[in-house]
């Protein structure tokens, strides 16, 4: 049996490998703090969930979905027993649920565990409170997923709502809300709005951030994606030097804290048009990711994906079709033929062979 008073070290062990992206190391050291609790404890005591949850995010970033299940659940099934069905702490475990839900693609799933979320957290919080507007504003984003895009607008408007009452019109995360509102608008065809929170978005990152932060570059991109697929090229194009000017500072470097600006500046080298410099970048993307992860990881075949979009602006139609393949072929072996992604990969391999 082994001494839990080395809990706390161990856990913290677990941290300081995600920060680098040492995920194996992490949910090794994980799997060691789960022992040492269900020794001092049993398998069925509260102390468990914390790590079960952190222990259930850690498989999910590997992809290993059927163990991030198991520990999810069991973790919101001690929480059921020894504290109620109705427990607050019940509806932290089903957000972890619900998030899993949304990697497999399982929309219907995700959304009865927000639902059941949100009818606990209104027993403690009343139906006004930043707790409600929280779960009301994961909720939308499943719509918007889902492309459920008119409840989308009215769940993400109604956390709005509740967050500029209690926090005033430019609380730094009802940039979140205006972002997806964005996008459902966008998805509706209704773009006009979908440029007016687009920019919202973007002017509320920009009150309350440093410009170089990634969350004011990510809104800035998106604003620039939307200008590019409204054929607003000269936007566009302004919105993502600027993007460029800031980011190059973050380029000197293949690590994992450096990973997505590596892959956003590719990206933004893509829609400007610079193809061999987008090329050099992901091929530093692609082997960050299969060192990070390996090489048949959901990851890698967005990444794949990203390289198709490339080959296809180079004008190597039938290599981009060779990328897509493998990219259906790594989603394929994680989830169910009809999940959004694997979708997604069909219709662009049916639009190129036509």
């Amino acid at each position: 049996m082994m001494d839990g008073q080395m809990l706390p070290a161990v856990r913290q062990s677990v941290i300081n490998y995600m920060w680098v992206g040492k995920f194996d190391d992490a949910t090794r050291q994980e799997e060691k703090a789960l022992r040492l609790a269900h020794d001092k404890y049993g398998p069925l005591h509260p102390m468990l969930v914390p790590i079960l949850n952190d222990l259930g995010t850690l498989y999910r970033i590997q992809a290993q979905y059927p163990k991030a299940e198991e520990s999810i659940r069991w973790g919101l099934s001690i929480r059921e027993k020894a504290l109620g069905l109705n427990d607050q702490s019940v509806a932290d475990s089903l957000g972890y649920l619900a998030g899993l839900e949304i990697d497999l693609g399982r929309y219907d799933e995700a959304e009865a565990c927000y639902q059941r979320a949100l009818k606990i957290r209104e027993k403690k919080y009343g139906q006004d409170s930043n707790e409600i507007a929280d779960i009301l504003q994961q909720l939308g984003v499943v719509y918007v997923l889902a492309g459920r895009d008119a409840e989308a607008t009215t769940t993400l408007n109604h956390s709005l709502q509740i967050r500029q009452k209690n926090s005033g019109p430019s609380v730094l995360n009802s940039a979140d809300n205006f972002e997806y509102m964005a996008q459902a608008a966008q998805a509706q065809g209704n773009n006009k709005s979908a440029e007016v929170l687009f920019k919202r978005a973007l002017d509320i990152r920009k009150k309350n951030l440093p410009p170089d932060r990634a969350e004011v570059l990510e809104y800035t991109e998106a604003l620039a994606d939307f200008y590019r697929s409204q054929g607003q090229k000269d936007e566009a194009k302004i919105l993502y030097e600027a993007i460029e000017k800031i980011r190059d500072k973050f380029l000197s470097t293949d690590d994992y804290v450096n990973l997505p600006n590596l892959h956003a500046a590719a990206m933004t080298d893509l829609a400007l048009g610079r193809l061999k410099d987008s090329e050099l970048l992901l091929k530093r993307v692609f082997k960050l990711l299969n060192d990070i992860y390996g090489p048949d990881h959901p990851k890698v075949a967005l990444c794949l994906e990203d390289f198709a979009a490339l080959n296809e602006a180079q004008g190597q139609k039938s290599k981009a079709i060779v990328r897509l393949k493998e990219a259906k072929t790594i989603l394929e072996k994680f989830f169910d033929p009809d999940h959004p992604e694997i979708l997604k990969v069909q219709k662009k391999l049916e639009d190129l062979t036509r």
